[in-house]
């Protein structure tokens, strides 16, 4: 008897898309490993928020200060006294330098915050259609809309969006099944009402033909 398969999650996928011979695109779908973007985005919130409350201090601290130096002013003016113990608004460099710290390291890392999300936010799908940003070109009239993700990674895993036009076949652990019998079980797609998505689980492979084009999917461990 056949010993079960171990469950594993997949970490990546490998696309390969191509026409006839031609390799026309090859990169991997990955899925996230890190929590870098929520903690330097926690770091710049907390970092902000300082530098706001210090700041803020700081501006009542020279507004008290300069109404009280005033309000002695007059009175010194008014009973003719020495302004000796007149207040002076006080220069605090310490203070400010430390607000200046916590303002560009929270901005430096918002801004690698930013970067990482929008990375893997790139590596985390594969996308055709017709806009720039793309990683196949496929005539719109072929899709729903003219930037469809056909492979992409979110909390739930990695999933294949299948389309009524849409031919080829996955293989999970040997087995292998045509897209026409998948797309009659598989659940339908939140964003579009066409579509399909099939789970893609560790040990599969898929082969996907759309319009002239060829594109195979395969998990890389």
């Amino acid at each position: 008897m056949d010993r079960p398969h171990a469950h594993r999650e997949p970490v990546r996928f490998d696309v390969t898309a191509t026409y006839e011979d031609n390799i026309l695109a090859q990169r991997p779908v990955t899925r996230s490993t890190n929590n870098l973007p929520a903690r330097a985005a926690i770091f710049t919130a907390a970092a902000l928020i300082l530098a706001a409350a210090l700041t803020s201090w700081r501006i009542e601290e020279v507004r008290t200060t300069a109404q009280h130096r005033r309000a002695m002013q007059v009175w010194a003016s008014t009973h003719h006294e020495a302004t000796a113990y007149i207040p002076h608004i006080q220069a605090r460099p310490l203070l400010e330098g430390v607000v200046l710290a916590l303002l560009v390291a929270g901005l430096a890392a918002g801004l690698v915050a930013g970067s990482d999300m929008l990375t893997k936010r790139k590596t985390h799908r594969f996308l055709i259609g017709e806009t720039p940003d793309c990683d196949l070109p496929v005539t719109a009239s072929a899709l729903p809309e003219p930037r469809f993700p056909l492979i992409e990674h979110n909390e739930s895993g990695f999933h294949l969006a299948i389309l009524p036009n849409m031919s080829g076949w996955i293989d999970h652990h040997g087995e292998r099944k045509n897209l026409d019998a998948l797309r009659r079980s598989a659940k339908k797609h939140p964003a579009y009402p066409t579509a399909k998505l099939v789970s893609l689980s560790s040990d599969t492979k898929c082969l996907i033909h759309i319009e002239h084009l060829s594109i195979l999917v395969e998990d890389s461990d």
